[in-house]
């Protein structure tokens, strides 16, 4: 595997990034053959800025000055303190921004993932398809900028999805709801570029994955389990109906003088439905008592 520690930086700026960027913001640092497979795919052209980054010392941004000379010839040049008069072009002025779709794509196909990429939040959120994992089938998500969505919102559109894997596109962020955060991994650690595309290393992946299966069980089993919502509606209705004794009954139908006015009175005041036959019955049982 070829080095590549321009890698985490690109995914650093891929996660990051949402305007337009500069071609020198790219070609300082990355091999040159490997712009050439960005420029056709992952980057699109967009309108040009109106400063440049000065290409002699780096240091400061100036708007360019035209000149036209006598014969016709158009030239721009930026001011720098350090190196005077510096010529700059057109190029340089082109912005580029990311195909966040694209590169969603390239990563399910990195994975071999079945399914069509969807996009669920716009240049944010995607699912990418479905792998095979263990005789069961997974889901496997890329987020952007995951740490600034509120996880109410990504689980809005992941809480049905399947035993789901979330791909990140640089540092995996703290965990927030151990219920049902799914797996994380990093793309800046799990990928690398080999034969002129991107490359996933699906042993690393799976390492970490494994790992964040196990954290999220251990995490899981730590959490106190409420019951459910129904078995929660079945303890106040019997804790109430507990409340309403004999002695309610009988002192309701002496105010009343009706079963059926007790019952209503009872009704409102417990917020439960008394029947007049119930109230007959108490005052019975303790006339018989």
């Amino acid at each position: 595997m070829p080095d590549a520690n321009w890698i985490p930086p690109l995914w650093t700026l891929i996660d990051s990034c949402d305007d337009g960027i500069s071609w020198d913001a790219l070609d300082d640092w990355m091999p040159p053959d490997v712009l050439d497979v960005l420029q056709s795919t992952w980057l699109r052209q967009t309108s040009n800025s109106e400063l440049i980054t000065c290409p002699e010392c780096g240091e400061h941004e100036e708007e360019p000055v035209v000149f036209a000379g006598r014969n016709g010839d158009v030239r721009m040049f930026i001011a720098c303190p350090e190196f005077g008069r510096v010529q700059v072009f057109a190029d340089d002025l082109q912005l580029w921004r990311f195909d966040f779709q694209r590169i969603a794509q390239t990563v399910a196909e990195s994975l071999n993932l079945t399914d069509a990429v969807t996009l669920a939040i716009p240049d944010r959120l995607w699912r990418l398809g479905r792998t095979q994992w263990r005789q069961q089938l997974r889901e496997v998500w890329l987020c952007r900028q995951i740490e600034s969505l509120e996880s109410a919102q990504v689980r809005r559109h992941m809480q049905s999805s399947l035993r789901p894997i979330l791909l990140c596109c640089d540092n995996q962020p703290e965990r927030v709801d151990h219920q049902w955060c799914p797996a994380l991994a990093s793309l800046s650690q799990l990928s690398h570029w080999h034969g002129g595309q991107l490359a996933a290393d699906h042993r690393r992946l799976m390492e970490t994955v494994v790992a964040q299966d196990e954290l999220l069980n251990q995490l899981r089993s730590t959490q106190p389990r409420l019951p459910a919502p129904r078995t929660i509606r079945r303890h106040v209705k019997a804790e109430i109906e507990s409340m309403v004794s004999n002695e309610m009954y009988v002192a309701a139908y002496r105010q009343h003088q009706s079963y059926r006015k007790a019952a209503e009175e009872l009704s409102r005041q417990t917020g439960q439905k008394i029947t007049k036959d119930k109230v007959a019955r108490a005052v019975a049982a303790m006339e018989d008592s």
